[in-house]
């Protein structure tokens, strides 16, 4: 018996979230630094941070789903993201807000230091 299971998987390194991406980094220190042994663990932790889904749930989903979007999942830290220097969003007030990083720091103003 089959059951269908939807799972939101990010296409693209830019819809994982820093936060995500954080917690990632965290569970991979923790893996390391105890010597721990344990790929099925590893592989469900990644499911369940970068697709927010929980750990008991990855156990439901199919064999070859799994190890595809684990696959996937492992390729968009493979591919060579460029920098994005500036780019726009929205405040909490709907207010657009022109972010970015400051190329050359010796050119930067006292309104643009932190």
């Amino acid at each position: 018996m089959e059951k269908e299971f939807n799972i939101d998987v990010p296409l693209h390194l830019r819809g994982i979230k820093l936060s995500q991406y954080q917690q990632w980094i965290k569970i991979m220190n923790k893996y390391e630094e105890n010597g721990i042994d344990d790929e099925k663990y590893l592989k469900a932790k990644m499911l369940q941070v970068f697709c927010a889904l929980p750990i008991e749930d990855t156990h439901k989903i199919p064999l070859h789903s799994f190890d595809g979007v684990v696959q996937h999942l492992g390729e968009l830290f493979k591919t060579d993201t460029p920098l994005q220097v500036r780019f726009s969003m929205e405040d909490p007030k709907g207010e657009k807000l022109e972010l970015g990083m400051i190329p050359e720091l010796a050119e930067m103003t006292f309104g643009e230091q932190p």
